[in-house]
């Protein structure tokens, strides 16, 4: 059975005013976190990568969710994850990795793709539509689809513009309230699923992926307030704020125990009900899908406890491992099981293969199109696009084709066009032996 571990970053954001001294040195190694003040001076945390704070959103998505998002292309679904205590730039990183990812499918699909987005948000427990507020979002379960999501608002997405007004639009109906650390802070875990559909030449896919801003880790804490004559007042401002701290560690301790359970080959199934975040999760943290946790950690003194329990969340995260299900049980030593598994394998391989040359055959293509227009013009339509560029004096004209070219040009199409045809029907011919394999 395969096997897919969580692959895990670390982001400290910037230092602010109130942070105190600095208690932490990400510049060392580019995968290891080392506390430099405090109690626990010199410890290390070693994760997949360590991005310090004057490190681009650019460079921590390429690091940390690019590989995620490419396999979405080639049917592959999965998740993208922020965690961290509120004030530590999860809402920041989120939404600059939801307008990458959509930037990244249409720059890589290297044929047709097709983007279905949902906002959705978990509060208090309850699962609602941020794009629709008369939509009314749940989990179902059926023999046929298996768990997904029904109900839920979609938006066909155009370009990465058309997912920032997405995203832009229902951030306003988040749930948000003040707290002693953020006047805005997000009291609900917000999740865009991003419904992704390609097709390469006849090779068809259909994956989710699913970006994931947590709220914040931080443990919910009651404190005496001197100007409250005694009375018990709430850290966060209100007694609201407490207990939606209690609703969101519930669900976020929820989230670790089924991160602890994956790691856990004891476990046959991770317990996905106990909450509606991991419920809402589970289509994507289960089969062939990838799973990306991005902790946002503060530098600073002030929250240096908050940060050490999100690094040791971090650290527990890493020992989870998604396992592709077989369809149905088989017996163990069975030979059938162990040849569609290995069938499955070469036919997703097969499958990335085909979608990769894909790219490089629609230059092909365009070749072809220019070679039909020469043959109805008798002139090749870059040549005649630099002429009538140069006649209104922006260039010069570049040179004619030769026959030797164009002959050389077609040999190339052909060969290309006999490539593509071969790939396509191994693609088909591996699927349909995965089929009689399961069978």
């Amino acid at each position: 059975m395969e096997e897919q571990s969580v692959f895990v970053t670390v982001r400290v954001r910037p230092a602010g005013g109130a942070d105190g001294e600095d208690c932490w040195d990400a510049a060392t190694s580019p995968d290891t976190l080392s506390q430099i003040a405090g109690k626990h001076t010199g410890e290390r945390f070693r994760f997949d990568a360590v991005c310090g704070p004057e490190t681009h959103t650019i460079e921590v998505y390429e690091r940390a969710a690019k590989e995620v998002v490419a396999g979405l292309l080639v049917g592959r679904s999965g998740t993208v994850v922020a965690y961290g205590q509120t004030a530590s730039g999860k809402t920041h990183t989120t939404q600059g990795f939801m307008r990458l990812a959509c930037e990244q499918l249409f720059d890589e699909s290297g044929g047709e793709v097709v983007v279905w987005a949902s906002y959705l948000e978990v509060y208090d427990d309850a699962l609602s539509d941020l794009l629709d507020a008369r939509a009314k979002p749940a989990m179902k379960e059926d023999r046929a689809r298996g768990v997904h999501l029904h109900g839920a608002h979609e938006v066909r997405i155009a370009s990465p513009d058309a997912l920032h007004a997405v995203v832009t639009n229902g951030e306003r109906r988040r749930h948000r309230g003040a707290t002693r650390l953020n006047s805005r802070s997000s009291r609900s875990h917000a999740v865009l699923r991003l419904r992704v559909a390609t097709d390469v030449r006849g090779v068809c896919f259909e994956a989710s992926l699913c970006v994931v801003d947590l709220a914040g880790s931080e443990r919910p804490r009651k404190r005496r307030d001197d100007a409250g004559h005694g009375q018990r007042a709430w850290v966060a401002s209100k007694e609201t704020r407490f207990d939606e701290g209690v609703a969101i560690n519930k669900s976020l301790t929820a989230l670790n125990h089924v991160l602890r359970q994956m790691g856990d080959k004891g476990v046959a199934k991770p317990s996905f009900r106990n909450s509606t975040l991991t419920r809402l999760l589970q289509p994507t943290l289960q089969g062939a899908a990838r799973l990306a946790l991005v902790c946002c950690v503060a530098p600073g003194s002030t929250q240096l406890e908050e940060t050490r329990r999100t690094l040791q969340f971090g650290r527990r995260a890493a020992r989870a491992a998604i396992r592709a299900a077989t369809p149905a049980p088989r017996a163990p030593g069975d030979p059938a099981a162990a040849r569609a598994e290995r069938l499955e394998r070469e036919n997703l391989q097969l499958a990335r293969a085909v979608a990769a040359k894909a790219a490089a055959l629609e230059e092909k293509a365009r070749r072809i199109k220019a070679l039909e227009a020469l043959a109805r013009t008798g002139e090749d339509p870059a040549v005649a696009k630099t002429r009538r560029r140069a006649s209104e004096g922006c260039s010069r004209e570049g040179p004619r084709s030769t026959p030797a070219d164009l002959v050389a040009l077609a040999a190339r199409a052909d060969a290309a066009e006999k490539a593509l045809v071969a790939a396509r029907d191994a693609a088909e011919a591996n699927a349909a032996k995965t089929r009689d394999a399961e069978a």
